[in-house]
């Protein structure tokens, strides 16, 4: 595998490489989590042994065009700012697989669900309580962009305003937090800008989370260190999000996906800490805890121990609170989380499974079976069958609509 800058393309001119056996993973910065999702692509092509890897960051599309014109590009998986380059590498017949794209019809796209993450930073910022809510992340990036976009479509469902701001720096940046209207609940598009985000506010004197409660995106423990508190932030699954990304790549080289160019969204896990949690009571930490966990195995004297009280204290407050017990309480998340996943999004049912706590096949089909009376997979059947029933009432409806006014 080699790390290849975008200013020296030259050096791979004449460097003995046999045609279109180059695979290039190219994306605008490779910190730690970008290393994870590359690590992930050189894993699963390692074993086939017929393609050698590069890795492009920076202004990338320029070298890409020139692998592509000169030959030696089989595919890509990269991230791109716009349609045009992804339409001179396929005129060049290499294939594409983008990442944090959707929409595209020619090519596969690997994408964090957004729409999820926009969904949960909301549920988070209003379950606490905050007055507004805001958004911070640059214009360019489209990963940027959706989770903006998902962030106010959830918030407008519950009928809330978002003030949307670019990544600003500086009195800028301090101006912005100065106008937000407290408590506030501040998305940023990633954990970068969140610790800049906690520092300014910091030095204007206002209180993370009580006045300004704070989500990142990227997980980093660099920033948390930077910031001086734990960040909430979504975790982005970088190694699920490559191996996806190489067997999409692999079936289109492989000449397996020409009629369908799937679109697979991966699902990021938020972990709630110390920059937005505005809980006051013990229970409602704990709920916080299940919320970014659901795959996890936890007892109830550990919650009790979150929670900070005795494990009957906290199984009183826990029945006080929600109506049910912490097992029942947890139960009902995973089912819920299940059957808004088989609904509303593409992933396999194993991943489904894993993601709410289940790694094992077998034992997501018992537990779905159990709540519903079917299994995950005929619960998604029943579903399309609905869906097709309705969407074809609708056509009739429609065409005797117009078959009525022509008379």
């Amino acid at each position: 595998m080699r790390n290849v800058r975008s200013n020296k393309s030259s050096s791979l001119k004449g460097s003995g490489t046999n045609p279109r056996n180059l695979i290039a993973v190219a994306l605008p910065l490779l910190g730690e989590s970008e290393m994870t999702l590359v690590q992930s692509v050189r894993d699963f092509f390692v074993e086939r042994g017929e393609y050698e890897l590069i890795v492009l960051s920076g202004g990338y599309e320029p070298v890409l065009q020139d692998l592509a014109e000169r030959g030696v590009l089989a595919g890509t998986i990269a991230e791109f700012m716009g349609n045009r380059w992804v339409e001179i590498l396929l005129q060049h017949k290499v294939r594409v697989v983008c990442l944090g794209e959707r929409g595209r019809s020619k090519v596969a796209s690997i994408t964090p669900d957004y729409g999820r993450m926009g969904a949960q930073a909301a549920q988070v910022f209003l379950s606490s309580g905050v007055k507004s809510l805001a958004y911070i992340g640059p214009n360019g990036p489209p990963g940027s962009l959706r989770l903006g976009e998902t962030f106010v479509v959830a918030c407008a469902e519950s009928g809330h305003d978002v003030v949307k701001c670019p990544a600003i720096t500086g009195n800028l940046l301090k101006d912005f937090i100065c106008s937000l209207d407290k408590p506030t609940g501040l998305l940023c598009a990633t954990d970068h800008l969140a610790q800049r985000a906690i520092r300014a506010a910091s030095s204007l004197g206002f209180a993370v989370p009580r006045q300004l409660a704070v989500i990142g995106v990227g997980n980093s423990r660099i920033a948390s260190l930077y910031a001086g508190m734990a960040i909430s932030s979504f975790e982005i699954p970088m190694a699920e999000m490559g191996r996806q990304a190489g067997l999409a790549l692999a079936n289109l080289l492989e000449n397996k996906s020409e009629a369908r160019s799937p679109c697979l969204e991966i699902i990021p896990i938020l972990h709630e800490r110390e920059s937005s949690m505005r809980y006051s009571s013990g229970v409602d930490r704990v709920l916080a805890y299940l919320r970014s966990h659901p795959e996890s195995p936890v007892s109830s004297g550990e919650l009790a121990g979150i929670a900070g009280m005795s494990r009957r204290a906290f199984e009183i407050a826990m029945r006080t609170s929600t109506g049910c017990s912490p097992g029942t309480y947890l139960q009902t998340m995973r089912r819920e989380n299940a059957e808004k996943m088989l609904r509303e999004s593409s992933l396999k049912i194993s991943l489904i499974g894993r993601s709410c706590g289940y790694p094992e096949p077998s034992l997501f089909s018992a537990a779905f079976r159990r709540w519903t009376g079917v299994s995950p997979r005929e619960y998604r059947q029943n579903l399309i069958i609905k869906t097709k029933i309705i969407n074809d009432s609708s056509r009739k409806s429609q065409r005797s609509k117009e078959w009525g006014k022509s008379q």
